[in-house]
């Protein structure tokens, strides 16, 4: 069994490292990259325990395009290469793959007979007929659904139906002769198109609603299906046990979700990632280990996230594991079904974090300076909890000495902000750290203020800024957005009167003095000073705090980078307009 594991992972290095050779992690497909996909297929399919053939077909399985994604990563004429990469056999699997009208085969496959041994199917690539065995006919609908399984999401990355589809292909792969994995039978034997919708229907209204709506928990109680088919509505159910003190309950629902998510290998809500799902499953599965005062806190957060939550997993997740709830998951710890690789592990091998490379590959678009503003997969939420950053913290604790030094400095160091930003009334900026730059004079007024910053994850390159910011009484900002989501911003309220306030994505909260404020600015806000006092806040930007270490020090380089490249470029082209002039007085 060892030398099998260590087969399958040296073919999948070699291979994946030829993909991303390709640039597969350049190529975009559905809302990632195509070297995502590819490698999260894989996954799911060395979860369900295949033969390391399928599993590296799957690796394979979209590099010649297919029936439904036209891209080509790799030509018909490499093919010999890509044998000596993945082995024969599992490339003859991802040519057919690539090959065959998959609504074709499913219908072939659900038609045929029991001990059917061979399929008639269209080669699309030889524009002929072909004799497909039974057996791979199994391999490519097994295939298929992991296919499926991986991608299949709604607009908001929510769930969306797909697993009845699963079903009728397993009964068709089970037909031919398929070894399905559990999970595929149990997916056979209990879902259906009208059991599957009305889950979705259940699952949407519960996270719609407030913890306290018994009929919205009751109807995804009756919803579920079957014997832990899909985790999600399990950890949902199991999240309002625990809010609930139910706590046998809760655990009850945690290890199911465990081990429906260990079977998958992939999210059926893919609001979260498989690993953060997995988190909040084991969370509830180790309930029994904890003693009544662990619990009591667990469910304190629990309910109070669920209050203030709903809709949104991820606020979910965040709220939890900013207090230190969510336990940290490894694959030895979580994955007693199969110790699988986890699906994270494989799409963090690349040398390139694969949604830097998606954001890269923007530049294709048509208009990449809009659309490289904005980086993919981040979460988008207008308002932040503060607490959950440590500058937030550190900036109030030091707020009543930051106050001093901002009262102890003269008016002649803030000057008009020159945003092109419809105002009404004085609005007045002191710069300190300005996208890129430091303006080593005025920091030097605020000692405290920039020690607070100097330590913190500040933005200092040409994302960011931190500056002083004045409104003068009866000054309104009107609506507008900021450049980017790559970034939030935070306040710290310095001088707030009574009637002051700031509006984002329709919300709106107001400044307390000594308080910070976290919000992402590529909301539509709005901001207004109607008392006759000034109002100041200091203004600092913090990284998106889904990027990764890695991920801010790319996004670093290449603002660095392109910010020399223009100001090389302007000195270029101002020297040549002067060797211009010179020459035009010369005649």
């Amino acid at each position: 069994m060892m030398e099998t594991v260590a087969s399958l992972a040296a073919k999948y290095a070699i291979v994946a490292d030829e993909l991303r050779r390709r640039d597969a992690h350049l190529m975009p497909h559905g809302m990632a990259s195509l070297f995502v996909h590819l490698t999260q297929t894989f996954g799911i399919l060395e979860a369900w325990d295949c033969r390391d053939d399928l599993c590296i077909a799957g690796l394979l399985h979209s590099v010649y395009s297919t029936d439904t994604f036209a891209s080509s990563l790799i030509p018909l004429s490499d093919r010999d290469l890509v044998r000596l990469c993945a082995g024969e056999e599992a490339e003859r699997l991802a040519y057919l793959f690539c090959a065959l009208d998959r609504r074709s085969l499913t219908t072939a496959a659900t038609r045929a007979p029991d001990g059917e041994d061979v399929l008639t199917l269209y080669d699309r690539f030889e524009n002929r007929l072909i004799r497909v065995p039974a057996s791979d006919a199994s391999d490519l609908l097994v295939l298929h659904i992991a296919n499926l399984a991986e991608q299949q999401q709604a607009k908001n990355k929510g769930p969306t139906a797909w697993l009845h589809r699963a079903a009728a292909l397993g009964r068709a792969a089970r037909k031919l002769g398929a070894r399905l994995p559990p999970i595929l039978v149990s997916c056979t034997e209990h879902v259906t198109a009208e059991n599957e919708e009305s889950l979705l229907e259940a699952y949407s209204a519960l996270l719609s609603t407030t913890f306290h709506d018994e009929a919205a928990r009751q109807g995804l109680i009756g919803a579920t299906l079957g014997p832990s088919i899909v985790a999600e509505p399990l950890i949902w159910l199991g999240l309002h046990a625990l809010a609930a003190n139910s706590f046998d309950e809760a655990a009850r629902h945690g290890r199911a979700s465990v081990e429906a998510l260990c079977s998958w290998n992939t999210a059926w809500d893919k609001r979260l990632s498989p690993t953060q799902w997995l988190a909040l499953a084991n969370l509830l599965a180790t309930l029994p280990q904890l003693d009544d005062k662990a619990l009591s806190f667990l469910a304190t957060q629990v309910h109070r996230s669920l209050n203030e939550h709903a809709a949104q997993p991820f606020t979910i997740f965040a709220a939890l594991d900013r207090v230190g709830a969510v336990p940290k998951v490894t694959a030895a710890e979580v994955l007693a079904v199969k110790p699988s690789k986890p699906l994270d592990e494989f799409v963090e091998s690349g040398s390139i974090p694969p949604r830097f490379a998606t954001y890269i590959a923007q530049l294709r678009d048509a208009d990449p300076a809009r659309s490289m503003r904005f980086y993919p997969d981040l979460r988008s939420q207008a308002w932040w909890d503060a607490s959950g950053f440590s500058v937030a913290k550190d900036l109030e604790r030091a707020a009543p000495e930051i106050c001093r030094e901002l009262t102890a400095l003269a008016s002649e160091h803030f000057h008009s902000e020159t945003e092109r930003i419809s105002r009404t009334g004085a609005w007045n900026v002191m710069l300190l750290l300005e996208r890129g730059r430091i303006h080593e004079e005025r920091c030097a007024l605020v000692p405290t203020t920039m020690e607070v910053l100097s330590s913190s994850a500040v933005i200092r390159t040409h994302a960011g800024l931190a500056y002083f910011s004045r409104m003068a009484p009866g000054t309104a900002i009107a609506p507008h957005r900021g450049p980017t989501n790559m970034r939030l911003r935070c306040h710290l309220g310095i001088s707030v009167p009574l009637d002051c306030g700031i509006r984002v994505d329709g919300i709106t909260r107001r400044w307390e003095r000594g308080k910070t404020l976290v919000f992402d600015d590529s909301f539509v806000h709005e901001a207004w000073n109607s008392s006759h006092e000034e109002r100041i806040v200091l203004i600092v930007d913090l990284w998106h705090p889904d990027l990764s270490k890695d991920e801010i020090t790319l996004l670093g380089g290449l603002q660095g980078y392109t910010a020399e490249v223009g100001v090389n470029l302007s000195r270029y082209w101002a020297n040549n307009d002067r060797a211009e002039r010179m020459r035009q007085l010369d005649l």
